[in-house]
C-alpha cells in the first residue's frame, strides 16, 4: 500500500491478529506478520509499540525456527535499529550482537547484511553517551564484541572471495580492534 501507511498498518494489524488468534499457541507466521507490523509502526513514528511487537517476532522466530535461522536474524537485526532509535542503546547492543552472530553462521553469508549489522553494532556503542563519557566503559563494550566479530571473520576469510568487499569489512572490523584494544 504505497504511501498509505495507516491503510497499510490496519491491514496488517489485522493479518497479525488473525494468525494469532488463529494458532492459539506462537507460530512464524505471526511473527512474520508481527515483523511487517512492527516496520509500518516505524514508519508511523510509533517506535515504542513498534518495539514491543519485534521483540515479541524475534522470540517468536527463535522459538519456532531456530536460534540460528535467518528469520531469527532478521528479527534481531530489526529490534536492535528500533532500540538504537529509541535510544536504548544496551537493548540494541543486546539484539544486534545476537543478529551479528547468526548472520555470520548462515548457510549463505551475506556480506553487505554482516556490515549493516557491524556498523549497527558500532553506532550503538559510540551513541550511548553515558558510556562514551566513560572511555573505560566503551572500551569494555567493543572488547564485549570481539569474540562474535572474531568467529565471524574467520567465517567470510573461508566462505567468501577476497575482493573488495571483504576488504571494506576487514577494514570495519580493524577499527573495532583499534578501539576495544
Amino acid at each position: 500500500r504505497q504511501g498509505e501507511i495507516e491503510d497499510a498498518e490496519r491491514i496488517i494489524r489485522q493479518s497479525y491478529e488473525y494468525y494469532k488468534e488463529r494458532f492459539r499457541t506462537r507460530h512464524s507466521l505471526q511473527a512474520k506478520a508481527g515483523v511487517s507490523l512492527a516496520k509500518s509502526l516505524v514508519d508511523l513514528g510509533r517506535l515504542e509499540e513498534a518495539e514491543k511487537i519485534m521483540t515479541e517476532s524475534a522470540f517468536i522466530y527463535e522459538e519456532t525456527c531456530g536460534a540460528d535461522s535467518p528469520l531469527t536474524c532478521s528479527g534481531y537485526a530489526e529490534l536492535g535499529k528500533i532500540c538504537l532509535s529509541r535510544k536504548k542503546y544496551h537493548e540494541a547492543r543486546a539484539a544486534l550482537l545476537r543478529a551479528y552472530g547468526i548472520a555470520s553462521r548462515k548457510d549463505v553469508l551475506d556480506l553487505l547484511e554482516l556490515m549493516t549489522i557491524h556498523s549497527d553494532l558500532t553506532n550503538a556503542i559510540m551513541s550511548d553517551k553515558n558510556v562514551t563519557a566513560e572511555t573505560a566503559g566503551m572500551l569494555k563494550l567493543f572488547y564485549d564484541c570481539v569474540p562474535t566479530v572474531e568467529a565471524a571473520v574467520e567465517i567470510v576469510e573461508r566462505r567468501l572471495p577476497q575482493d573488495g568487499n571483504a576488504a571494506a569489512y576487514y577494514k570495519s572490523v580493524a577499527e573495532l580492534y583499534c578501539v576495544a584494544g
